[in-house]
């Protein structure tokens, strides 16, 4: 049977380095929750608007590797991870570009957004725990609801 996917987008990219094809595919949904629940102090940074470049740079350190060896079909490879680790910074930002490309065609951007109205959605339920803090409009910073007087 044939992978339906397939007519919708490329599941794969080719990269040269070195003189090399390497395949990559996007990252798993898996690993990318997981870098943001490795990163939380940076995402909460981000979505606060107060994003701290030498914390973003630090978080690329780590982060790129990884992200390379998922994307070569070898996630937590500890192996993989040092040897990409040991690639250029181009090298290793061309691989990354095709690997998010892949990974969200679209940009994370709307995955943040649709991450936030779940969030949402979630507090909204808890009920007993605050207001829900609605989603950020589109390009907006997020803003807390006032206090109801009770």
């Amino acid at each position: 049977m044939a992978n339906p996917f397939l007519d919708i987008a490329p599941l794969t990219r080719t990269v040269q380095v070195r003189g090399k094809a390497v395949t990559v595919h996007g990252a798993s949904l898996a690993f990318v929750v997981g870098r943001i629940m490795a990163e939380t102090d940076l995402v909460k940074a981000g979505l606060a608007g107060a994003l701290d470049p030498v914390a973003l740079v630090a978080a690329l350190t780590r982060s790129l590797p990884e992200l390379i060896a998922a994307g070569v079909g070898m996630a937590g490879d500890t192996e993989t991870i040092v040897s990409a680790a040991d690639l250029t910074i181009g090298e290793q930002w061309d691989l990354a570009e095709a690997i998010v490309a892949l990974t969200a065609p679209e940009g994370f951007g709307p995955f943040v957004e649709r991450l936030e109205r779940l969030l949402a959605q979630v507090e909204a339920v808890k009920g007993a725990s605050g207001p829900a803090v609605p989603p950020p409009k589109p390009g907006g910073k997020r803003v807390p609801p006032k206090p109801s007087k009770r």
